[in-house]
């Protein structure tokens, strides 16, 4: 095995673990908060055949918990998300709720 391939194994056992499971990340401020919540409620309508479209939302936070409220268009009607985790807390900690508006 000669040097070059021996570096890339070498940096793909180091890159692999970082990449292995993206939940174990923390969250940190609100626009990690409101990509997340984008892709999770994006990937929650996809899973049922539906394709929401017109993705917008605001984030803030209070007593040290990121939230955002975010808004999908789905066959003309406005769907609202509400996402929030504590500050710093993993991924997989983060809750998002839907509703009609």
């Amino acid at each position: 095995m000669n040097l070059i391939c021996k570096a890339l194994m070498v940096i793909a056992l180091i890159t692999l673990p970082v990449f292995a499971n993206d939940k174990d990340e923390p969250i940190e401020n609100s626009s990690e908060l409101r990509h997340w919540c984008q892709s999770e409620s994006k990937k929650y309508y996809q899973e049922r055949g539906i394709t929401p479209y017109n993705w917008s939302a605001t984030g803030w936070i209070k007593d040290n918990i990121l939230k955002v409220k975010g808004s999908w268009r789905i066959n003309n009607e406005s769907i609202t998300v509400f996402c929030q985790v504590k500050k710093g807390n993993k991924k997989v900690s983060a809750t998002f709720d839907l509703m009609k508006k």
